[in-house]
């Protein structure tokens, strides 16, 4: 496989699954994926609880690399592919905590990170997340990529659920870090069968000078687990990529208009559903709302409520919240 344009990348929450581990390892030889990025890997149990030395499912086409996890139970984790050209490392600044690893791309002077996040609670017991445990690096390096299992719903990426307790902080943790997102809102990434729809918590972020090197994002169903797997390409050279400075506009949520916005949207929302001709549902006034809906709706209305939520937040947001300007370049 020859990696020296781009590398696919896999990231996916494998819910402690082997049965699933070889399900993304066998995905990932069939696609040419170079990386996996894993959290909640399956290892090898310990009845001491005592995890030195522990390892997840071997395979001989990749080499794993774990998080500082001490004795605790790792739940991050990589593969890397063995016949990668670009070198891969532990990066300097990956912490001392099972829950976050970082690795350093290393390509002809280029060097991209990425940061691998279980946002959960400590295994110490004492109750404090990973976003809030001070183990991430501040600030971020300029070519960074932010991925994992975040377990946090917001209306940015998940219109259709409940917005999470702490979902502020990490919005404003993404926004003080001018980090962009590259999920399609709305677009689920972990599903139960009880659940009656898909709700969107394993988020793929990258800071600005990134956003073109990023590229083909998709969900990847089916894998074994109760999260889907989230596909995409790292670009390393320039040929692979587009060659033209592009000038990109991104929110700028400090300065937003929180009034107008809420009452753009509960207009949209109006205006939207009954133009698809759901009147009865045309006095939704907000996003929670929809949280109540009736298990009996049909996959087409949910689809189209989806769609309706999705132009709405846009619409609001292009008449409330002001824009900065990124300029993408050509070289990182």
């Amino acid at each position: 496989m020859n990696y020296s344009s781009s590398i696919k990348t896999l990231q996916v929450n494998l819910n402690r699954s082997a049965p699933a581990t070889e399900s993304a390892l066998n995905l990932a030889i069939e696609l040419g994926v170079g990386i996996i990025a894993v959290q909640e890997p399956w290892v090898y149990p310990s009845p001491s609880n005592d995890y030195t030395v522990t390892r997840s499912v071997v395979h001989q086409s990749f080499t794993q690399i774990l998080p500082n996890h001490g004795a605790l139970r790792p739940r991050t984790l990589y593969y890397i592919a063995k016949d990668l050209g670009p070198t891969i490392n532990i990066a300097p600044n990956s912490p001392q905590d099972p829950d976050c690893l970082i690795i350093d791309i290393n390509n002809q002077g280029t060097k991209v990170q990425i940061i691998n996040i279980y946002n959960e609670d400590d295994l110490n017991g004492y109750g404090i997340n990973t976003l809030n445990r001070g183990v991430l690096p501040h600030p971020l390096s300029c070519n960074t990529i932010v991925l994992g299992d975040l377990n946090c719903h917001h209306p940015w990426w998940d219109p259709l659920h409940n917005k999470s307790t702490g979902a502020d902080d990490l919005v404003e943790w993404i926004t003080e870090n001018n980090l962009l997102l590259l999920n399609t809102p709305g677009e689920g990434t972990f599903y139960r069968p009880h659940m009656e729809t898909p709700t969107v918590i394993d988020l793929t972020l990258t800071t600005s000078s990134l956003v073109d090197k990023v590229q083909d994002w998709q969900t990847v169903p089916d894998l074994g687990s109760d999260h889907f797997g989230i596909l995409f390409n790292i670009v390393l050279s320039t040929s692979a990529a587009s060659t033209n400075s592009t000038i990109f506009h991104r929110f700028d949520t400090k300065r937003a208009e929180w009034g107008l916005f809420r009452d753009t949207l509960t207009t949209k929302i109006t205006t939207l559903l009954n133009l698809a001709q759901m009147p009865n549902l045309a006095t939704l006034s907000n996003l929670a709302t929809l949280h109540g809906l009736k298990a009996d709706i049909s996959d087409q209305t949910k689809e189209t409520i989806a769609e309706v939520l999705t132009t709405a937040i846009i619409d609001a947001s292009n008449a409330s919240i002001p824009k900065s300007i990124v300029t993408k370049k050509s070289k990182l």
